[in-house]
């Protein structure tokens, strides 16, 4: 069926101008070079199988970037695209908020509500549907701007409902963000600052949300203290000293695509073996490090690089789409200090849409 796919996509577009403008899309050759390390970093793990499984997952993202770039003709099928994620984000949202107010449950003003998947993917995903919202917004006009803003405020709700401070870290630090990369007159300060301000409000005002931040220097203390990998930053830290454990055993290309597992279990000491339970570090970076060492780490920074250096100019010179990739790239990168969302399907493949729709191809695109 791959085969399939790949050659109708091809024959579709073999006498227009894509494959001409993908062979010079830095952003598609940052997505190939990170997706190329881990393949080739099947050929010195261990778990083969294992090894497949990550290669598949991670390549969804180079897949689902070309995918739209050559579906969408243009800049409005890119925002249609956009229009299309973020109805589907706000669905969920709204099942969250009524779970939270009971229905369907008999406990209600419980924290996290969320459907569908845990609480971290939750609140990410919510995440990327406020940014959506809030270029759609920008361009709207007249009544619509109001559904926008109900739906950019519904994805607020889910960040916070989802009572997991990486998202919502990850979302401030995006909408900060916004204050930078957007154009002069673009979107007003007002409602930026608006935004900035619920989120932070909401650290300080709802109970839990606030608990879970001023038990973070204490879960550090008791890890550098103790030794405690139970807690949720403890655990972190826990297995991020084994990936550097690993890369210190092979620091130019790490312990391959598949290994993460069976070098862990090897190397944890006793007393932290509840860290076991994961099949990853709960971080892009130290990731990239234990599988691929300084190789990964590279194409891993390229990728990042190439894709914020074109979009935001695209974004400081009036594209709203880019907007929407920036804050996207801005989430990912603070997001995933604390979490490997490269291991979860749903954001790998929202990673390749947000960047791809932006990348739409043909008429309409615009041009900075």
């Amino acid at each position: 069926m791959a085969f399939v796919g790949f050659f109708a996509f091809r024959q579709k577009f073999r006498r227009s101008s894509f494959f001409r403008d993908l062979r010079k899309d830095f952003v598609f050759w940052g997505l190939v070079l990170f997706v190329l390390v881990f393949w080739l970093g099947l050929l010195w793990t261990e778990d083969l199988e294992s090894g497949l499984r990550v290669c598949r997952r991670v390549s969804w993202a180079l897949v689902v970037y070309v995918l739209c770039r050559g579906v969408f003709k243009g800049s409005e099928e890119g925002f249609l695209g956009v229009v299309g994620f973020v109805g589907g984000v706000g669905i969920l949202d709204l099942l969250a908020l009524g779970k939270f107010l009971g229905v369907g449950r008999a406990s209600a003003f419980e924290l996290p509500s969320v459907v569908l998947m845990n609480p971290i993917w939750f609140g990410n995903l919510s995440a990327l549907g406020i940014y959506g919202a809030l270029v759609l917004l920008l361009r709207s006009s007249g009544r619509s701007r109001f559904f926008w803003a109900f739906l950019l405020g519904l994805g607020v709700l889910g960040v916070v409902l989802a009572n997991s401070r990486g998202p919502l870290l990850a979302c401030i630090g995006a909408f900060f963000s916004a204050f930078v990369f957007r154009s002069k007159g673009a979107f007003p300060r007002k409602m930026l600052s608006l935004l900035l301000g619920v989120l932070l409000i909401s650290i300080w005002t709802v109970p839990q949300i606030h608990q879970k931040f001023l038990q973070v220097l204490e879960e550090v203390k008791g890890f550098f203290e103790q030794g405690e990998v139970t807690t949720s930053i403890g655990g972190r830290l826990g297995m991020w000293s084994m990936c550097f454990e690993m890369f210190k055993r092979s620091p130019l290309l790490g312990i391959g695509t598949g290994d993460y597992e069976l070098e862990i279990k090897r190397l944890v000491p006793l007393q932290w073996q509840g860290i076991l339970e994961y099949n990853q570090p709960h971080s892009i970076y130290f990731y990239s490090l234990a599988l691929h060492g300084i190789l990964g780490i590279v194409a891993l920074s390229v990728l990042f690089f190439v894709a914020l250096k074109e979009f935001t100019t695209r974004a400081k010179h009036g594209d709203p789409l880019a907007l929407f990739s920036s804050m996207v790239l801005i989430h990912y990168l603070v997001a995933g200090l604390t979490e490997t969302l490269f291991k979860i399907h749903v954001l790998v493949v929202a990673f390749g849409f947000a960047l791809g729709a932006s990348r739409a191809h043909g008429k309409g695109e615009l041009d900075v």
